[in-house]
């Protein structure tokens, strides 16, 4: 691989032979591949580094440009410790013949790697490269290792703060300008009606104090009933949303552009019971939604969601009781098309997302939610972290 790589940069007129000496030399010291040491050593740049890695590979460069305008909310796409041992970084979304897949640089982009890292994500993988030195930084960035034994978690408290959700802007690697990141197909939706009582609570629900905060230096005014947030609108106003109240209003609002019904539950994980917090479509109000109450003992896409702790998408089944009667609150919408996903903090399920009836396709509906679900999990860590 060294001598390949030094012959394209040769031949590309980029090296000397003195040069490709110094780069050996650098490698020895370093221990770094050899693009990685050739750039260690300033002889060439990153993205020369990248473009030929690509060359040698037969795959698209991912450039400094490209790597610092990842979707850093994919990361939860590909799990921390394969990413590390891969040496790989979730870059985009883009749409392909199977559908959505998740653009992935890497340090070493075997087939038998790209196998592996599809397999940990659950998707189809499209691979770009990047010299090692630049994916090492962006590891430590989308993965940083937290102390577990640092931070004591109480999932009872009702917040649900995230910081981010999935929308990308369009972005063409080097040779794959044919592939694009999902695009958002937001609009509007209205309820009507009354929403039946699914059960009763044990405790009496805190509700947040009145009054939403001012979204100071955004270029979005502050999220009120049933307003629409495009992701990208949803992202600027998260970044500076400090209070649970108006982090979980903004999730919701911005699921109204994805989904006719959807709902944001709380997990009792003890009583194992799902409660609602935010929701609307279908019989669904926002003044009755914490009346619903469903336990996550008996057969359910929720259920699911939560035993698996993975994203559930689909026709929900028929033949569960329990599902069928929270399904009958959004039987207006007449379809069981659905997607749920658990919010996890250190793999614990403290909420659930529900989207009933997408506005666009399923497949991109759903990976939205799993998305947010994620986001709102890393940034539920976060807000605690900055609490201590």
């Amino acid at each position: 691989m060294r001598a390949r790589i030094g012959q394209l940069l040769l031949e590309a007129g980029r090296l000397s032979s003195a040069d490709l000496e110094r780069g050996v030399a650098e490698q020895r010291a370093s221990g770094l591949r050899f693009a990685s040491a050739l750039v260690k050593a300033g002889l060439i740049t990153s993205d020369e580094a990248a473009r030929a890695l690509a060359r040698q590979h037969g795959i698209p460069a991912a450039l400094d440009r490209h790597l610092a305008g990842r979707d850093p909310t994919l990361t939860s796409r590909l799990p921390a410790d394969v990413a590390r041992t891969h040496v790989a970084v979730p870059v985009a979304l883009s749409r392909g013949a199977e559908g959505l897949n998740l653009v992935v640089c890497m340090r070493e982009p075997s087939p038998e790697i790209i196998a592996l890292l599809r397999a940990a994500a659950g998707m189809p993988i499209v691979p770009s490269v990047a010299c090692e030195l630049s994916l090492r930084e962006q590891l430590e960035l989308a993965y940083p290792r937290i102390d577990d034994d640092s931070v004591d978690i109480d999932v009872d408290e009702p917040s649900n703060p995230f910081s981010s959700i999935g929308q990308v802007d369009e972005m063409s690697l080097v040779e794959l300008d044919d592939q694009y990141v999902v695009k958002d197909h937001s609009q509007n939706t209205t309820t009507t009606g009354s929403m039946p009582v699914m059960g009763a609570l044990k405790e009496k629900r805190q509700t947040a104090p009145g009054g939403m905060p001012a979204l100071d230096d955004l270029s979005v005014p502050a999220p009120g009933p049933s307003r629409v947030l495009r992701p990208a609108e949803a992202i600027a106003a998260l970044a500076t949303a400090n209070e649970a109240a108006l982090v979980s209003q903004i999730a919701i609002d911005c699921l109204r552009g994805l989904w006719k019904g959807g709902l944001i539950m709380q997990v009792k994980d003890r009583e194992r019971v799902a409660l609602g917090e935010h929701g609307f479509g279908g019989v669904v109000r926002e003044a009755t939604v914490e009346s619903i109450v469903v336990p996550l003992d008996q057969p359910s896409v929720l259920r699911t969601a939560y035993d698996d702790r993975r994203p559930f998408a689909g026709e929900a089944p028929i033949g569960s009781t329990v599902q069928d009667r929270f399904l009958r609150l959004f039987a207006e919408l007449g379809t069981r098309t659905v997607a749920v996903a658990p919010v996890l903090v250190r793999a614990r399920p403290i909420a659930l997302l529900f989207g009933i009836a997408p506005i666009g396709n399923l497949p991109e509906a759903s990976a939205a939610l799993a998305t947010l679900a994620n986001a709102m999990g890393t940034a539920y860590l976060r807000v605690i972290l900055a609490s201590k």
